[in-house]
């Protein structure tokens, strides 16, 4: 697997680091697994937020749908890596889908070229933005320089991001492992589920495990269709034993009252599984 850290540094340290790197937000907070009913969506938890809305995206005289899914979380992961091994808030992300889609690990099938495609365009059209702790919300891309479609393909080469979104992002990326990603790519709560626990875990004490309810984790993670507290545990212990199978690293255990984590110091003094129980 990808050597990490996630620990802050300076956009040269990203040259040449081939793990993937995700906004510290979007790991502790969920986007929507399927297109949201309406024209603006937003989640709330442990001080952060997403916001998302497209009343003014409107492609062909009609309103395009707000991004969700697993491409969408691929794609964000790809524009942030992008953006931090170049330092730059201007991000040539590729020449046409299949490259991102190469860049991605992902089988260029026509399916998931369209919608590679259909992803992106939505997520331009839309306004995405964070808001950590009592700051102001932060928008993501900069929606007055979106990129201009390839006059051959419609592919949208070039983005930006808005400029203070990519200091962020610089201050705080997580690292993810490709070989990981790649194993959970065809599941949107799974990648979900790896990135919170690959972002949290390190913040937890080595000597005190820390529970976080279930209550809490639908907060972060769920959605319309997983609004039962019986539904959405089934779906995200099942996205957690798929981590738990592609990153046997990650120790935490699964019991009735939630996620139990353990600390990484636990890495070293035990051996290299994830327990979990039913």
């Amino acid at each position: 697997m990808t050597s990490m850290t996630n620990a802050p540094s300076t956009p040269m340290a990203w040259q040449g680091d081939a793990a993937f790197r995700q906004h510290r937000t979007f790991c502790g907070l969920a986007l929507p697994l399927s297109a949201p009913k309406g024209s603006s969506w937003s989640r709330e938890a442990g001080g952060m937020r997403i916001i998302m809305d497209n009343t003014d995206a409107v492609t062909s005289g009609e309103v395009l749908p707000l991004p969700a899914g697993r491409i969408l979380r691929l794609l964000l992961l790809h524009i942030f890596t992008t953006a931090l091994h170049s330092g730059n808030a201007a991000i040539e992300i590729g020449p046409n889908a299949r490259s991102v889609a190469l860049s991605l690990g992902l089988k260029a099938t026509p399916l998931q070229l369209r919608e590679l495609g259909e992803q992106l365009e939505c997520l331009i059209a839309a306004r995405l933005r964070i808001t950590e702790g009592r700051g102001a919300p932060l928008s993501v891309l900069d929606a007055r320089r979106s990129g201009n479609r390839d006059t051959s393909s419609g592919w949208r080469r070039i983005l930006h991001l808005n400029k203070r979104f990519l200091a962020s992002l610089q201050q705080g990326a997580v690292a993810l492992d490709r070989d990981v990603v790649g194993a959970l790519a065809g599941s949107a709560m799974a990648l979900d589920a790896y990135t919170w626990l690959t972002a949290t875990l390190p913040e937890v004490s080595t000597d005190r495990p820390m529970l976080v309810t279930w209550a809490e984790l639908q907060q972060r993670f769920g959605q319309d269709e997983l609004t039962g507290a019986v539904a959405f545990r089934a779906a995200f212990s099942k996205s957690l034993k798929a981590v738990q199978a592609a990153c046997p690293a990650l120790r935490f255990m699964i019991s009735q009252d939630g996620v139990e984590l353990q600390g990484v110091a636990a890495l070293a003094a035990a051996p290299a599984m994830v327990q979990s129980q039913s």
